[in-house]
């Protein structure tokens, strides 16, 4: 027993050549069956032909590999040669047909292979596929096992004819041509997944992680966090009056001379409109927390007739930064604080495919949170919070050189 390998000059086609100009009968059953491969051994299988050589293909047409083309040149064969058998698999529910088993026999001995290659170009040659190959004779285990699987193969395959061939060929013109579409799409939608720079997320979280006074100040941001969350559930599930909600909600976003508890810039500027919604400011927490389980997407689309201007829910004042630090602080490992500083900070890394933050839709938002969520990950940081503060780091370094480069493309 050997191995058979497309890395070594004896490769899957010289293997399958060799054996056919010294065989006798030939039976090959492959799931795919394309004009590049037979291309490669058609002028061998019509000598073997030429010489009364028994020949029997069986090939299977799941997911539309099987080429009509090839089908069609098998047919000829078989039509100027009575010693040509074509054989198709019968289709079941469920269940693909998929050896690659081929088998050249003459009166001394067997030779077969079994393994992964299709008779295709690139299962003959150019794919990395491996097989076994081995020679038995007519006694023995191998003999009885091999010729009980080519039985069972056989029973289970049909003729193909003019006009199964013709039906094939019309699904297959319609599955290639709707296959096409979807790779488009799928290639489109392939190249907007954001690639994270890694070599210079390690240069920045190199530095992040050895300045002290950055990481002192995470710690006071957890701990604002904490309270925050406090807040946010006393304004929740407790019957407070207009004014305490206010000296509440002030304590979130702040107030002339006192910090506030959340991390955006300027949240405060609209407080006082807010302050006139506090009824609906409640209703929208609570439908926050009720819907934690939803997705980015999903949940971005629910606090959306909050925000957005001519709906009757809307809450004055309320920006799409404040809405995501509520649900940042709820869920903090799920939901990303959107606002321009990380947006600026991630252009460090080449992404440059977001919008501005007042411009997100939910699936803009679903990405983000995605994209937050693999640098969270990958800088092994405990919250999407850090997260953000490591962004907001990297944005006081970067925002001058971006604005720099937007104004003098050629630095």
């Amino acid at each position: 027993m050997n191995i058979t390998s497309n890395n070594t000059t004896e490769n899957h086609l010289k293997v399958i050549k060799e054996k056919i100009s010294t065989a006798e009968e030939i039976f090959i059953a492959v799931a795919f069956f394309k004009n590049s491969g037979l291309k490669k051994i058609v002028t061998d299988l019509k000598n073997a032909l030429e010489r009364k050589v028994k020949l029997i293909i069986i090939t299977g047409l799941d997911f539309y590999q099987t080429e009509p083309e090839a089908l069609k040149k098998l047919q000829s064969l078989k039509k100027s040669y009575e010693n040509c058998e074509i054989l198709i698999y019968k289709q079941e529910t469920n269940k693909m047909f998929h050896p690659k088993m081929y088998l050249f026999s003459n009166k001394k001995e067997h030779f077969g292979i079994i393994g992964s290659a299709n008779l295709t170009d690139g299962g003959l040659t150019l794919n990395c596929e491996l097989s076994i190959n081995f020679t038995f004779n007519n006694e023995g285990n191998i003999y009885q096992q091999m010729l009980k699987e080519k039985e069972k193969l056989l029973k289970n395959a049909t003729v193909i004819n003019d006009l199964s061939l013709s039906n094939y060929t019309r699904k297959y013109q319609i599955f290639k041509k709707n296959e096409n579409t979807a790779k488009e799409n799928v290639e489109k939608q392939i190249n907007t997944i954001f690639q994270l720079d890694i070599k210079a997320i390690e240069k920045y979280l190199k530095d992040y992680s050895a300045n002290k006074d950055e990481q002192n100040n995470y710690f006071l941001r957890k701990q604002n966090y904490i309270k925050a969350y406090e807040i946010l559930e006393f304004i929740r599930t407790e019957n407070i009056d207009n004014p305490t909600f206010f000296s509440n909600y002030e304590k979130l976003v702040g107030k002339a001379g006192v910090k506030s508890l959340w991390h955006s810039g300027s949240i405060a500027r609209d407080k006082n409109k807010v302050k006139k919604n506090h009824f609906e400011f409640k209703t929208m927490l609570n439908e926050i927390h009720a819907n934690l389980n939803k997705s980015p997407k999903e949940i971005f689309e629910m606090i959306e007739k909050y925000i957005k201007s001519g709906k009757k829910e809307k809450i004055n004042g309320l920006g799409i930064n404040i809405a995501t630090e509520i649900l940042n602080t709820f869920a903090p490992n799920k939901f990303a604080v959107l606002n321009q500083n990380p947006l600026t900070s991630i252009k460090a890394f080449g992404l440059e495919s977001f919008p501005h933050s007042q411009n997100f839709k939910s699936t803009n938002y679903e990405d983000f949170c995605s994209l937050i969520v693999s640098l969270m990950n990958t800088c092994e940081f405990e919250s999407l919070g850090q997260t953000d503060h490591f962004l907001n780091f990297i944005y006081w370094q970067v925002k001058d050189e971006l604005k720099d480069k937007k104004t003098n493309p050629n630095i």
